[in-house]
């Protein structure tokens, strides 16, 4: 019995190294972090630029949600890096504009937790709910990694679904307690999207 718990702890052990790992050599095949200092300093600039015209410039800080960035790279990267090892027909999805609809609220969710446009925003309503939102989120994101290296592991319908369920869930709440309605909506449009891809990819 306990030679059984020890192999099972090290199966775990050895998987979560080969998703670091995978995912950080997927991180610097897809220049990801490129793509993260062009987003961060194009959208400086043009916030500048921009607030120039009501007398506001607008900081880096202002504009960079550092946090809020650390959190979507997070969420980004193993989808990269199941994208890379695994595919999916996608004939058998029944609507493709589901597809489109899940694409959009991903894509739109990550950007918009990194990076703040300054359009229906209002941030924090008060300190403690940032302390909240930074604890909360950081014990949803560790859940959203283990799941995924379970999903690694085996991939079963249910942990699809947790896996969904979590990263909804770890951008709504960044849109409620931000008070970013663009944020929320693009976590709403996701998670519809995502719970339909899924059950269509575990329909069989």
């Amino acid at each position: 019995m306990q030679k059984k718990q020890e192999k099972n702890s090290n199966s775990i052990v050895n998987y979560a190294y080969i998703f670091v790992k995978t995912s950080i050599i997927a991180c610097i095949k897809t220049n990801i972090y490129k793509l993260i200092l062009i987003v961060v300093n194009k959208g400086t600039i043009w916030y500048n630029y921009f607030r120039k015209f009501t007398g506001d410039v607008m900081g880096f800080f202002d504009v960079v949600n550092v946090y809020g960035l650390l959190f979507a790279v997070i969420l980004a990267v193993p989808h990269i890096v199941y994208a890379r090892t695994h595919s999916y027909d996608i004939k058998a999805i029944d609507n493709r504009a589901m597809l489109y609809i899940e694409r959009i609220g991903k894509y739109c969710s990550v950007f918009l937790m990194g990076i703040n446009i300054g359009v229906l925003e209002k941030g924090f309503t008060a300190p403690i709910m940032e302390t909240y939102w930074l604890i909360s989120t950081a014990i949803l994101t560790i859940l959203y990694v283990v799941l995924w290296i379970l999903f690694f592991k085996k991939e079963t319908k249910a942990i699809a679904y947790l896996l969904t369920i979590t990263t909804a869930l770890i951008v709504i709440q960044s849109g409620l307690l931000q008070v970013k309605t663009l944020l929320l909506t693009a976590g709403i449009v996701y998670l519809i999207g995502e719970l339909y891809i899924t059950s269509q990819v575990f329909k069989a």
